[in-house]
């Protein structure tokens, strides 16, 4: 111990079960290029941890000046070390090494800009954040589906339920005018039926004169004629819900078998809506499809068994520092995206409250004030469940399921 400093790889992210150091009881180590890890809750293991993030120590700890090492400490630093957590640095000049670890530091950190009064620096390059939007077109639909006037605020689905009725065409051009001076990469459209749109044709044409990755959301219920959606430019998102026509989904599958401009999402609520999807993509052999749950109310068990997760779940791919910066810091769920309504008003969220009404305010007034009011984008696991748990910014950021259900995690073991 003598001859020896000691330190943490720089790929090493280190999660305690509290944010103050007189109260960490448990940590977890957790290698961002392998997967490995090591968890403890040995509070000589901490001790040691918290010495090496301790600014004096410049990220490396001198063993021989270090007053607590013992049997627990040497067992702590062998184990980690073999897991290409820990590393040992021999003494060989007398010039003690400098470690950089890796530490989230944000020059334009919303809170602390807020907290500093510079929150005229937040409007800097905000024309960057906004790379997708959503156009709701109008709420008009003959269907009657079931769940319609839940189903939008868990997943993207046409709905009869958002406010307005047909949003002009001069607004949906003002939309795609801003958006092409922004970062905007992908419009959705969507609705109510999109297909029963008064200006349809029109609307078409000037979208083409746009170079954005269109999508076009359309429920398989609403399809009436398969040859004119064939027809149709810009990529196919068709939603299934159950029940549905077998007859005009299956026709379908069989027009587009050879194409790749449609995408196939299934929303299910149980078991048997599984198992039928399954049939279903097996039969005709189905590449770009989606399976997603929808919370009914009265299915809390099939969500409990299939949808939240496990530590095994959250660990079982590598996740890289950025990735876990990233859900300290925005949701990728929901970062970057706006949504535009029929009767004007904005959302960052639909399970969240309206940020702003378009085009009264621009598109870059928008921005400013999701970034400042965080309705949706800069949501993280900061309840108080999920700030005590070491594995918080290891999951996946938070998303509609739990606005809806009403749980701030989805998870299925005890906050560590």
């Amino acid at each position: 111990m003598k001859n020896i400093w000691f330190t943490l790889s720089k790929d090493v992210y280190v999660s305690f079960n509290s944010m103050t150091e007189t109260l960490r009881t448990t940590s977890l180590l957790y290698h961002t290029k392998t997967g490995k890890l090591f968890l403890t809750n040995n509070p000589h293991h901490i001790h040691l941890i918290n010495e090496i993030y301790n600014p004096v120590n410049l990220g490396v700890v001198d063993m021989e000046t270090y007053r607590y090492v013992n049997e627990d400490v040497v067992d702590f630093i062998d184990k980690t070390t073999q897991l290409g957590i820990g590393k040992i640095l021999e003494k060989t000049t007398g010039s003690k090494p400098l470690n950089f670890l890796p530490i989230l530091c944000l020059q334009n950190d919303i809170e602390r800009l807020q907290q500093t009064n510079q929150e005229y620096l937040i409007g800097d390059k905000i024309s960057c954040y906004l790379t997708s939007v959503t156009i709701v077109i109008n709420n008009q639909c003959e269907r009657q589906c079931n769940n319609c006037n839940i189903a939008y605020r868990q997943v993207f689905s046409c709905s009869k339920f958002y406010e307005g009725s047909i949003m002009p065409l001069e607004t949906i051009k003002e939309i795609i005018v801003q958006s092409s001076h922004l970062n905007v990469k992908r419009v959705n459209i969507i609705g109510g039926d999109i297909l029963s749109y008064p200006q349809w044709n029109n609307l078409i044409d000037f979208l083409k004169e746009y170079d954005f990755s269109y999508h076009l959301w359309i429920n398989v219920s609403q399809i009436q004629n398969i040859e004119n959606l064939l027809q149709l430019p810009f990529h196919k998102e068709i939603n299934i819900t159950f029940p549905f026509n077998e007859s005009v989904l299956f026709e379908l599958l069989r027009s587009t078998k050879s194409r790749n401009d449609f995408s196939y999402n299934f929303i299910i609520e149980n078991m048997s809506h599984y198992e039928s999807v399954n049939d279903i993509v097996n039969d005709f052999n189905i590449s770009d499809y989606k399976i997603l749950p929808l919370y009914n109310g009265e299915n809390m068990r099939f969500f409990e068994e299939n949808v939240f997760l496990g530590e095994e779940d959250i660990l079982s791919g590598i996740i890289e520092m950025r990735e876990i910066f990233c859900n300290q810091k925005l949701n990728s769920n929901f970062f970057g995206a706006l949504i535009f309504l029929p009767d004007g008003t904005v959302n960052a969220n639909m399970n969240q409250a309206t940020i702003g009404k378009f085009p009264d305010e621009s598109m870059l007034q928008l921005i400013y004030t999701e970034l400042v009011r965080n309705t949706a984008w800069r949501k993280i696991r900061s309840g108080d469940k999920c700030s005590k748990c070491i594995y918080r910014f290891l999951c996946p950021p938070v998303s509609n399921y739990e606005m809806v259900t009403g749980k701030e995690d989805l998870c299925t073991f005890t906050v560590m």
